[in-house]
């Protein structure tokens, strides 16, 4: 998986990580497995340097730059959850 196995290699070689398909390409959302919300919040759980988010309409980027200005790390159980 990338967390388990991409990431580590990436940190040990101090190479900076970006996330996309922070959606799971929307799957996460139509499958209604998670919200927009959690989907961010686990991505920003992670050591990112960057995520890229893909916003249809003004009014979701602006959504989202709420969530990130209010984000804290998901806890451990919460991150194990939506795995």
């Amino acid at each position: 998986s990338f967390e388990k196995e991409t990431i580590p290699v990436a940190r040990r070689k101090g190479v900076g990580i970006i996330a996309m398909k922070t959606l799971g390409a929307g799957t996460m959302l139509t499958k209604k497995v998670a919200t927009v919300a959690e989907c961010l919040r686990y991505t920003w759980s992670l050591p990112v340097a960057t995520a890229i988010v893909g916003v249809d309409e003004i009014v979701h980027a602006e959504a989202n730059a709420a969530l990130a200005r209010s984000a804290q790390p998901l806890a451990a159980w919460e991150m194990e959850e939506l795995r």
